[in-house]
């Protein structure tokens, strides 16, 4: 009875959200820009690779390219509008802090 009702117990806990990353200072909150293009277009969730992608390998004009894709993406609700904006400006100051490549 009691291996029963820590059982229950156990699956009662909510999932927490993970964490914004964070990259030189700047907040990104890239779980909740995947959340919320989730049940998006194809197009919408590749754009949210894409940012990934270039978040990851600090390629940060490729997620800003990505994120001008989905911000001018039909259909967004303001919700995920004012995220996309939100995280537009985080990567702008991404790119602005990272010094160009050297050739």
């Amino acid at each position: 009875m009691l291996l029963a009702g820590l059982v229950v117990c156990a699956g009662c806990k909510k999932a927490q959200a993970p964490a914004p990353m964070t990259v030189n200072g700047v907040s990104v909150d890239l779980p909740k820009l995947q959340e919320a293009f989730s049940s998006g277009t194809e197009e919408q969730r590749r754009a949210v690779t894409d940012i990934a992608y270039g978040l990851r390998y600090q390629q940060y004009e490729k997620a800003l390219m990505a994120l001008d894709q989905l911000s001018s993406s039909q259909g967004l609700t303001d919700a995920q509008k004012k995220l996309v904006a939100e995280q537009l400006e985080a990567v702008k100051k991404l790119a602005g802090a990272t010094p160009a490549p050297t050739q």
